[in-house]
């Protein structure tokens, strides 16, 4: 997919015609120049050693090694020990 894709605009909406499927190397700009936004709930996770396998609510999901969480849903979600390190932190919260 290139980005002339992206160079498509619908003309009764004005707005950019996506592809099927947007990839890593298919997104219609660079990220770095997108706005930034911060997730308003905490996530519930508990620490699992190993691979294991998460039914999402998009189909499976394998982590080698991570996070089980569960999102605002109840659905579980894979969290690979990486990207917590990168994009979360414990919190005490105080009852």
């Amino acid at each position: 997919m290139d980005k002339a894709t992206y160079d498509k605009i619908d003309r009764r909406t004005r707005r950019l015609i996506m592809p099927d499927i947007i990839t890593k190397d298919s997104l219609p700009s660079d990220p770095s120049t997108w706005p930034q936004h911060r997730k308003k709930v905490l996530a519930r996770m508990i620490r699992i050693d190993g691979e294991f396998t998460v039914q999402t609510k998009e189909g499976p999901l394998t982590c080698p090694d991570g996070w089980l969480a569960v999102d605002s849903a109840g659905w579980p979600y894979p969290v690979s020990r990486d990207d917590y390190a990168q994009m979360y932190e414990l919190v005490n919260v105080l009852h």
